[in-house]
């Protein structure tokens, strides 16, 4: 709080910070300030105390969303807002996700990366409160330390196809299983689109790995252009 005091007297018109992180009890809401402001991480229960009043804009590069109930309704107040990545932990869930929808309507984030310490199974209504939330705006979606199912590849096909299509990769970190079965299906079902979907595999276990190499021949067997693409790293 006291670095918003300081340039309230300072001529300036952005300022930029690598990561917003307010004391306990300390905010800015009542500050002065006409200045751009770019974020580089903030976790959502911080950015309620910013001066969204007077800020002539805020952009948020990553966006944590935390517990804290209502934290995103206050970013309704910005006048020009934008995001990149939002990224939800162990604790997500579909409720926390759908509060951010008119935030995101705005703001256009265009990754959002689940995680959690273990292995997880993205559930069918978290994927489709993620379609439904970036409502077209996400390119890429990040699992880390997944086990997907078939179930998951299901859920993610029965997506609104406007909103499928614009998403231009699914990359997936420390994965523990990948639902071949389920990802040959969805990439059989998957409508022609300009370019194919990459799922992108980094630091899977050898069973991942030779599953996806499977999943990779079947695509090749495939008619018609290539809809989906595996990439191994």
């Amino acid at each position: 709080a006291a670095l918003f005091d300081a340039l309230m007297v300072t001529p300036v018109q952005t300022v930029s910070v690598a990561r917003l992180s307010f004391s306990e009890g300390e905010g800015s809401r009542d500050a002065q300030c006409t200045w751009r402001l770019n974020v580089g991480v903030a976790m959502g229960d911080d950015l309620p105390r910013l001066p969204f009043g007077h800020l002539a804009s805020l952009h948020v590069e990553v966006l944590g969303l935390s517990g804290e109930p209502n934290s995103m309704s206050v970013l309704q107040q910005a006048r020009v807002m934008s995001m990149g990545l939002v990224f939800m932990g162990q604790h997500a869930a579909v409720s926390m996700l759908r509060e951010l929808r008119p935030v995101a309507a705005r703001a256009k984030p265009h990754t959002l990366c689940l995680t959690s310490t273990d292995s997880w199974t993205p559930t069918r209504e978290l994927v489709a409160a993620a379609a439904e939330v970036f409502a077209g705006n996400l390119l890429v979606l990040v699992l880390e330390r997944p086990v997907l199912t078939s179930g998951f590849w299901l859920a993610l096909q029965q997506a609104p196809q406007q909103q499928l299509s614009k998403i231009s990769a699914v990359a997936l970190t420390s994965c523990t299983d990948l639902g071949a079965i389920g990802l040959s299906a969805f990439a059989a079902a998957m409508p022609p689109r300009p370019s194919p979907l990459l799922v992108k595999l980094q630091d899977c276990g050898e069973q991942v790995v030779a599953a996806a190499r499977e999943v990779q021949a079947v695509l090749a067997d495939m008619a018609g252009p290539p809809r989906v693409l595996i990439e191994i790293v």
